[in-house]
Formats: structure tokens, C-alpha cells, sequence
């Protein structure tokens, strides 16, 4: 027997006879499948921009003490591959560059498009303003670890 079943939470699971059980697997979390494939750093503030495959942006706060971090904004998808990602050096803006399309600068309040600062950019930065952190990309996740002297 082979039925597959939406559940309330929107996943998708299959359940299987196998003899007198029923066995039931996970098909596929809901939403696309994405992967995180550039990151930096805030200058100024424990936030991390992420881009993923699918072209949006996610800005996360990091949490120091609870080793917590939190989506705080994601954009819509940008339609040309992402190649960089910079910050504003007061941290209200981030410039994406991209290969096929204009620069585009997004406000990280509400990660909304915006005029360019008035500021110079940050370059990417791999590290929290305070040193004590690094972000990583590992198998398409974000990392945050201790950064090793």
C-alpha cells in the first residue's frame, strides 16, 4: 500500500505497509529548498545577510548569548545570480551586486528597496564587529561560530 497524504502542518509524508505496520516517511519539507551561498557581516551591529540560491536576502540578528540567531527581514528573490552582498558602514543598507542586473540596495529594516546611503560600504566581512564571531557557509546552512584566534 503507497498513499501520500498532506498533513495540517503542509508537509508531505508517505505511508508504507510493510507487513502488519505502517510506516510513514517525510517526503520533502514544505517551501523550495534553498541554500545559503554568500554571507557577511554587519560593521556596526550583531546582523548577518545571507543570500540564498533562490536569489532573496535574509537578515538575521545574532544572539551572542544564547548562540540564537533570528530571521529578522527576508527581501523578494532578485532574478539575476547574486556574486556579493556589502553593508553600509552604519549598517542601514545593503548594496547586492549582481552579474546580470544594476546594483540594488535594500533598507535592513524591512529589507525594501532603497537609495543608495549617503555612507561609504563595508567590505564583506566574515567576522562580528567585535571579533568574537565568524560566519560560515556549511553544506548551504549558516554557521555562526567562535572565531579562533
Amino acid at each position: 500500500m503507497n498513499l501520500g497524504k498532506p498533513l495540517t502542518n503542509g508537509r508531505v509524508h508517505i505511508a508504507v505497509g510493510c507487513g502488519n505496520d505502517v510506516l510513514f516517511f517525510e517526503l520533502m519539507p514544505p517551501g523550495p529548498l534553498t541554500r545559503t551561498i554568500l554571507t557577511t557581516w554587519s560593521p556596526t551591529h550583531p546582523l548577518v545577510a545571507t543570500a540564498l540560491d533562490t536569489g532573496a536576502i535574509i537578515l538575521h540578528q545574532w544572539h551572542a548569548s544564547s548562540g540564537h540567531l533570528e530571521e529578522r527581514a527576508r527581501s523578494t528573490p532578485v532574478s539575476a545570480p547574486i556574486s556579493s552582498l556589502r553593508f553600509s558602514l552604519d549598517s542601514t543598507r545593503l548594496q547586492i551586486l549582481s552579474t546580470d542586473a544594476p546594483v540594488r540596495f535594500l533598507n535592513t529594516t524591512n529589507m525594501l528597496s532603497a537609495p543608495p546611503p549617503l555612507c561609504s560600504w563595508s567590505p564583506p566581512l566574515s567576522t562580528s564587529p567585535d571579533g568574537a564571531w565568524r560566519a560560515v557557509i556549511r553544506d548551504g546552512r549558516l554557521v555562526v561560530e567562535t572565531a579562533k584566534p
